[in-house]
Parts: structure tokens; sequence; C-alpha cells
């Protein structure tokens, strides 16, 4: 018996959606992994670069955001001069259409065009005041190490529960940003409002 054209197609969505399947099951259990790993310091910065990765594929920045299709996300790491070596792994990491480039920012310098930036806990207030303040309402996704980085408008803290790290994010926080997460990582966050 040849296979008509509706069993073609039919077989081009199962192979879809079997591919789409092992990209879920890779997410969640990247997801469950790191949420389960202990925050010990050695490891703690690989285990949050992999989770800032991971909210760069599952957030959708308007295009406004890209002065074109290929532009790179930029992810700025403040706090520091030089970037932790799990900061550094992650360059170059695709994510959709664009590459990820990750860049070191002093935490008193003025913050580059960044699509994404991760304040390290060295971070004093009034830096975080100020540089949460310049990208405000801009479609800028803002993570921390610690909760005063939400309590003073950012959108995702890191926060440590019986010993394993997790996240919380802020949803007001992301609609002001006009940045859209998947359902997906709201799902396993802790959701605040301040």
């Amino acid at each position: 018996m040849i296979a008509g054209p509706d069993s073609y197609h039919n077989f081009l969505g199962r192979k879809a959606l079997k591919r789409f399947s092992r990209s879920t099951v890779l997410f969640l259990l990247t997801f469950c992994w790191c949420a389960s790993v202990p925050a010990a310091p050695r490891d703690e910065y690989a285990v949050k670069a992999a989770f800032v990765m991971n909210f760069a594929m599952l957030t959708e920045w308007p295009e406004t955001a890209f002065s074109n299709p290929t532009e790179n996300i930029t992810l700025c790491v403040v706090g520091t001069s030089t970037l932790p070596q799990a900061f550094q792994s992650i360059e170059g990491k695709k994510i959709g259409k664009r590459l990820l480039h990750v860049e070191a920012v002093d935490s008193q310098a003025t913050t580059p065009k960044c699509h994404i930036v991760f304040y390290k806990d060295e971070v004093d207030t009034a830096d975080l005041v100020r540089t949460l303040s310049a990208v405000r309402g801009k479609p800028v996704l803002t993570v921390g190490e610690k909760e005063r980085v939400t309590k003073l408008g950012g959108a995702i803290h890191f926060y440590t529960q019986n010993g394993k790290l997790k996240f919380a994010i802020n949803p007001t926080v992301i609609a002001k940003q006009g940045l859209k997460l998947s359902s997906r990582l709201l799902k396993i966050a802790t959701l605040i409002d301040n």
C-alpha cells in the first residue's frame, strides 16, 4: 500500500511533536536538576548561569528591543569587572535565532544596552536603585541574587530554601517592562507582587 500525502503530513507532525516533547523534557530536567542542586558556593554561579540562560530562552522581547532580527541578546553581569567562569561558558549560546552575548559591567558604570541584567550580590543599594531606574519601563529582564532586587523594582531574584536554589518572579514588573514569560517558567517559580 502506498502512503498518501495525508500520512506524510501525519508523519511530519509526529516527528515535530517528538522533537518538541524531547526539548520540553530536556527543559524540565534542566530546571528540576537546577532546583534540586544544593546551593554550594563553588557550584552556585554554574546553576545561576544555567537558570539565566533558560530565562532568556523562555522570555519574549518586543521587536523594538532589537535593532535587527539577528542582533545578539546581551546579558550584562553587574557588580564585577571580570565575569565568573560560569557566565563566560554561556557566551555565544543560541537563544532562538539570536546568540547570547555576555559582558561584565562595573556596578558604578552606566549600564550599556542590555536585554538581561544580572545583579551580583555585591552591588550596593544606591547602584542597584540607579540602574533599575535607568531600565524601568524598558524591555530589560532584571535578575538578582537577593530579594532586594525585586523589592526595588527588579523582575526575578534567587533565594535558597532548604539548601536548594530557587527563584521568585514579579509578574507585574515583567508586564511593565513589556516582556512575556513562558507559562512553563511561571509554573515553577514563586510568584510575588510587591
